[in-house]
């Protein structure tokens, strides 16, 4: 119910924005990130794979759709509340696709920094997907080559892009090589923003407008690092059993993204650019389940 409640503000926002621009809402919507928004590009690319099958996509879709869950991610839930078709992704489907409407550019395991700067950072970047946020802006810029129309500059101003999340993996990549927490901060996260308002700037150069930039999720209760940093002791855990240390990061990250946006709004005053709270709204979850939902007991 908090969540419905929550999607239909959200929703009621958006829609403001876009009458405010000039038409009754949002005609398209462009999606660029990782696994958290990936609606089947990772899936169309390597066919036999881990979410080809059941039980993703188990609840909503009865089907393996190549989203990294069991039902519909966030960009799906956007998409049906402002009434727009669900994004199909850029990669596969064949021929006569139709994107007027939008398209998802996000990749399952995408980072924002491409190999060669992170292994210029001191990464093994061996099994790292090669489909960073640049080349999924290059997907785009393609997709408005071939199909002109996409390209008229109202048509874009007046759609949503969505910007992430996507930088995650870059950080995902550091903890899991043992990288010092401070040495992400000072050489990885300078790079994801970077990166980040480069290709915003990219996309405001051809016309759009009207973004939406989420953040990270609050890290240190992800089961992975829960488990990589097992420790006992007083003032490593909070309330909820989530790492306070990896939760700080993700708040630092936070407000460096922040910062960054502030600046972009002042430099392109014409473009909406909004921050998406993702880890405040991982944290509510976190501190109060039932509000979302049945807690289920796994064997």
């Amino acid at each position: 119910m908090a969540f419905n409640a929550n999607l239909l503000l959200v929703t009621a926002f958006l829609c403001l924005l876009s009458v405010h621009h000039g038409s009754a809402c949002f005609p398209a919507i462009f999606s660029f990130g990782d696994s958290l928004q990936d609606t089947g590009n990772f899936i169309n690319t390597f066919a036999n794979t881990t979410i080809s099958k059941l039980p993703w996509g188990i609840t909503y879709f009865h089907k393996a759709t190549g989203r990294y869950s069991d039902g519909r991610l966030i960009i799906d839930f956007i998409a049906q509340a402002l009434g727009l078709p669900l994004v199909p992704p850029y990669r596969g489907g064949g021929r006569g696709r139709n994107f007027s409407r939008g398209a998802n550019f996000a990749f399952g395991g995408a980072t924002a920094q491409d190999l060669n700067t992170l292994a210029g950072l001191g990464l093994n970047v061996t099994g790292i997907m090669n489909m960073p946020l640049q080349v999924q802006i290059d997907w785009f810029q393609d997709l408005l080559k071939s199909v002109p129309s996409l390209a008229d500059r109202t048509f874009l101003g007046n759609s949503l892009f969505i910007m992430g999340e996507i930088g995650g993996n870059d950080f995902n990549a550091a903890l899991s090589q043992d990288k010092p927490i401070e040495n992400i901060k000072d050489a990885f996260v300078p790079g994801v923003v970077r990166t980040i308002s480069s290709g915003i700037t990219t996309l405001i150069a051809l016309g759009a407008k009207n973004f939406i930039v989420p953040g990270n999720l609050p890290i240190g209760c992800v089961p992975a690092w829960l488990s990589k940093y097992k420790r006992s002791g007083p003032g490593y855990y909070d309330a909820n059993g989530c790492i306070i240390w990896l939760n700080d990061f993700s708040q630092y990250y936070a407000s460096k993204l922040q910062d960054e946006l502030n600046k972009l709004k002042r430099d392109h005053r014409e473009a909406n650019i909004y921050y998406a709270d993702y880890y405040g709204a991982g944290m509510r979850l976190f501190s109060d389940p039932k509000q979302f939902g049945e807690l289920l007991n796994l064997p």
